[in-house]
């Protein structure tokens, strides 16, 4: 299957993969769903850290992509606990440190920022099968598809949330290539011009229009252009000292796996607080951009907004929100809702 990686080795482990696509365009996104079973062997931990080293990869190769993993993990000690500082019905490692099982579980989800949904107990009062995903999840009790059911494995239904809002496609935009001009009929045009028929008039404003109208006629004849594409890798926010500092976290991360050196972790380690710093130092000045655009208040313009000028903020606001990443759309939410734009509409909220 395309965009699927081959698994590791797994000693009597069985996982099974199937992808999903999601969406095409612009960016390609798929739902990545694992099936898993670990037999409780000496091979156990070894298999899982390698089944967690893989999704980890595979999670910073295809950032756009979900994942869904289900299945027999066989973590016995296990003790999972509402999230207190969460309002989704997410579940928290209560003993992270019990044994190397929920050491390794613990800190892969940490790394990943994924959670894990299954609160049903078996008839042993534990949790063998779990439910992990970056998704919401809502995991349910069912009855079971065939008699006998096993009491270690209890029947599960998991409804998941997906959004399928897709972003924008930017517009394509025209480049002059200005170094390739023939900047000698150029200067031949312009001298023959008679600029007195274009400027000698009364209204300055019309000589003006007129001026411009003329030289924009000149490019769009000697000056050849290309049309250039934006490249929607990332959020339109993402300038190019952040973009360099992700491939560069990318790349250290590549080179500890490799080795598996101290010195290797570290570099990856400090890559990635540089990345998380200058992710948010680029999200207060987005917020500081958007306060010099949109603070368009009825004393600014000296008369109220009417409907058509509202409903253009709108979609301007709207068209912005849906390129975000999900904590700048929550800072932009809250930047419209405190009376800055004195405006409110259930489509920004969307």
């Amino acid at each position: 299957m395309q965009g699927l990686r081959k698994l590791p080795l797994m000693y009597d482990a069985d996982v099974t993969c199937v992808n999903i696509l999601l969406s095409q365009s612009p960016k390609t996104s798929m739902l990545r769903l694992f099936c898993c079973y670990f037999p409780q062997n000496d091979y156990q931990a070894a298999s899982e850290l390698s089944f967690y080293e893989y999704l980890s990869d595979l999670k910073i190769d295809y950032p756009n992509d979900k994942f869904l993993l289900v299945g027999d993990f066989n973590i016995r000690v296990a003790r999972w606990i509402s999230n207190p500082q969460s309002s989704d019905s997410n579940l928290y490692l209560e003993n992270p440190h019990d044994n190397i099982l929920t050491s390794q579980l613990f800190a892969f989800l940490c790394f990943n920022d994924w959670s894990q949904y299954n609160h049903v107990n078996n008839m042993n009062d534990r949790q063998l099968d779990l439910v992990i995903s970056d998704l919401k999840c809502i995991v349910q009790r069912v009855a079971p598809l065939s008699l006998p059911e096993d009491a270690h494995h209890p029947s599960l239904c998991i409804d998941i949330s997906i959004d399928y809002t897709s972003s924008l496609c930017p517009a394509t935009r025209i480049a002059r290539r200005f170094h390739a001009a023939d900047y000698d009929e150029i200067n031949r045009e312009m001298s023959n011009i008679n600029w007195d028929d274009h400027l000698n008039l009364n209204d300055i404003d019309v000589a003006v229009d007129n001026f411009y109208k003329v030289v924009r006629d000149v490019i769009n004849r000697f000056v050849p252009h290309k049309v250039v594409k934006s490249n929607n890798k990332y959020p339109v926010w993402f300038n190019k000292r952040l973009i360099k500092l992700i491939n560069r976290k990318h790349k250290l991360h590549k080179k500890w796996k490799s080795y598996g050196r101290q010195c290797d972790y570290d570099n990856f380690s400090n890559a990635r607080r540089d990345v998380k710093e200058y992710e948010l130092y680029a999200m207060n000045n987005l917020l500081i951009k958007l306060r010099e655009i949109f603070e368009l208040t009825p004393s600014t313009l000296g008369r109220s907004l009417n409907q058509s000028e509202k409903a253009v903020i709108y979609l301007i606001l709207y068209t912005l929100v849906i390129h975000m990443h999900r904590r700048v759309r929550q800072l932009l939410i809250y930047l419209i809702h405190s009376s800055i734009l004195h405006l409110s509409h259930p489509a920004i909220m969307s």
